[in-house]
């Protein structure tokens, strides 16, 4: 058995026991439903199309990783850390995303469903032609993201490539 197989079969097992380090892994399409992943070290982790739906990932790192399609339905997202990730086509449906950062994030075309978003930190977000609809932001939370095709929480969609103002 791999390394990583040996990680990802373990997981289920740990309880108060660290996690182990999945830095730079490659956990392609891996099922981590319904999983406890608190605190878990998934910093530039290859993670396309990963289903995290029901897991537990209060204070995970994701730093770097690559979420590209990936699934986050009523899952547990507060504190973790998205800087830099790559979420393209992502589905965010959080049920506590409270300061989670994902400053400098790619956040094309994900869908943040039923989300709110009030209190994570952006900061130079990419979040062109994402579906912000169904959720709650704050317009100042824009400031300096990229918006450009953005369905907004008022329905409206912008054109404009960078919030510049306070008010989008």
């Amino acid at each position: 058995m791999n390394v990583i197989a040996s990680h990802i079969s373990i997981i289920p097992h740990l309880t108060h026991t660290r996690l182990p380090c999945l830095t730079g892994s490659t956990l392609a399409g891996q099922d981590f439903r319904g999983r406890n992943l608190r605190s878990a070290d998934f910093r530039n982790a290859k993670l396309q199309k990963a289903n995290f739906n029901g897991a537990d990932l209060t204070g995970a790192d994701f730093t770097g990783a690559d979420l590209t399609g990936a699934s986050f339905i009523a899952t547990l997202l507060k504190d973790a850390n998205f800087t830099n990730a790559i979420l393209r086509n992502a589905v965010v449906q959080s049920m506590s995303i409270a300061n989670a950062n994902f400053s400098q994030a790619n956040c094309r075309g994900t869908a943040f469903n039923v989300t709110d978003l009030r209190e994570i930190k952006v900061s130079a977000t990419d979040f062109s032609n994402a579906d912000l609809s169904s959720s709650q932001m704050l317009p100042e939370q824009l400031f300096r993201c990229n918006i450009q095709n953005t369905v907004m929480p008022d329905g409206r969609v912008h054109s404009t490539a960078v919030s510049l103002s306070w008010s989008v």
